[in-house]
């Protein structure tokens, strides 16, 4: 699960396995774009951007339509009473449905595998 402030932008991977597998083409999906769009999608990676609070599940499925894996992302709004807050840039904290908690860039909060038999 991937949690993520309104207005906030996070890209995620996927890979099609066994590296044999012929047509890697993958699809990008979002169950909510109200909450979560899927944009820039390619057949390794899509930015997802935050667009209001509520919950979407991404799913990445190959073309066709064989193998598919999804992942679920919340999106929350962050209010405080501190003066001179600003939750912005999203990279450093990351509201949450407890409070707010940091983010590293080292972070792998969203790893997609799809694996492929033949």
């Amino acid at each position: 699960m991937l949690e993520l402030g309104v207005g906030d932008e996070w890209r995620v991977y996927a890979d099609a396995q066994p590296y044999t597998t012929l047509d890697k083409s993958l699809i990008w999906e979002t169950s909510n774009p109200n909450v979560v769009n899927v944009q820039d999608a390619d057949d390794k990676s899509a930015r997802l951007q935050a667009v209001s609070s509520g919950t979407a599940t991404i799913t990445v499925k190959l073309a066709n339509g064989a193998v598919r894996q999804s992942a679920d992302v919340i999106v929350v709004s962050l209010s405080t009473n501190l003066s001179g807050w600003n939750v912005h840039p999203a990279s450093e904290w990351v509201p949450t449905l407890d409070g707010i908690r940091g983010l590293f860039y080292s972070d792998s909060l969203l790893d997609i595998k799809l694996i492929s038999y033949h």
